[in-house]
């Protein structure tokens, strides 16, 4: 009876709350541990107290406690942690899910950690724009609004959330409905000018990629899977290379487009990828 009834007092901005024996935790000494110091920031704690501790008082709050408080109260915790222990407790999330399936408060709920990257530039003595580092700003958001960086270039040319790019992270972040910047942004490319199979630019590059053609399909250069015919795209037979004059590219994500010139692209033809 005593676990289910909210009889600790504690006095909280000059208010005295009864809490329930489930919602308090016993205080330890200052420990340098990370559990520790969340389960401070976090809930109410008092002194030990063997009578408390029949009533059902606890020593730190299990990680399913604080993954609840994560999802029901995003920004509370957020606001008593920071966001370096924010994104610690995260991590234990995911290198130990605390739920045997994704639930639809789960995706709803802005709760994830999502940064909104933004490349500093600055102009040399020549006149040209160099590149400085990067700084970040975090928000909490959905899942969904989150996007996994694989492609770096792509990000840059659109303003979006990522998720902190760390493999354990990505890999719950997709779980949880964050998708790959590459599937989000869809591209196309524009052939200009002539088109000549026999140079000796042409040679040069498909001799490279045939050089470096085990590498390129090796599974251990990405942790998402390769494509089902990545070997046979690569391989000689159904691989041609062109030299062209000019390749312009439209990169278009959501409601933004932006056209690029770049230096190469691939397609597939009628009978062979090009």
């Amino acid at each position: 009876v005593l676990s289910k009834t909210a009889f600790i007092p504690r006095k909280v901005r000059g208010q005295l709350i009864f809490y329930l024996p489930s919602q308090i935790f016993f205080q330890k000494e200052q420990s340098e541990n990370d559990q520790d110091s969340l389960a401070e920031a976090l809930f109410q704690e008092v002194e030990y107290n063997s009578f408390l501790a029949l009533a059902g008082v606890k020593s730190e709050p299990a990680l399913q406690e604080l993954f609840e408080l994560m999802i029901t109260k995003p920004d509370e915790v957020l606001d008593c942690l920071g966001e370096p222990k924010y994104k610690a407790l995260l991590r234990r999330c995911a290198a130990n899910p605390p739920f045997k399936h994704v639930t639809k408060e789960m995706r709803s709920s802005a709760w994830l950690l999502g940064y909104l990257v933004m490349d500093e530039e600055l102009t040399s003595d020549d006149g040209k724009d160099t590149s400085a580092g990067q700084s970040a700003q975090f928000v909490l958001s959905r899942a969904e609004d989150i996007y996994i960086v694989d492609n770096s270039f792509l990000r840059r040319q659109f303003s979006m959330f990522v998720s902190p790019m760390e493999q354990q992270l990505e890999e719950f972040y997709n779980m949880l409905g964050s998708q790959y910047v590459s599937q989000v942004v869809t591209k196309s490319f524009e052939v200009k000018g002539r088109q000549n199979k026999d140079t000796d630019l042409a040679r040069q590059f498909a001799s490279r990629i045939s050089e470096r053609r085990p590498l390129l399909i090796s599974p251990s250069i990405s942790s998402r899977p390769l494509s089902p015919n990545a070997s046979k795209v690569l391989d000689e037979k159904y691989l041609e290379v062109v030299q062209v004059d000019d390749i312009q590219a439209k990169y278009s994500f959501q409601r933004s487009s932006k056209h690029v010139k770049v230096t190469s692209c691939a397609r597939a033809a009628s009978r062979q990828s090009t």
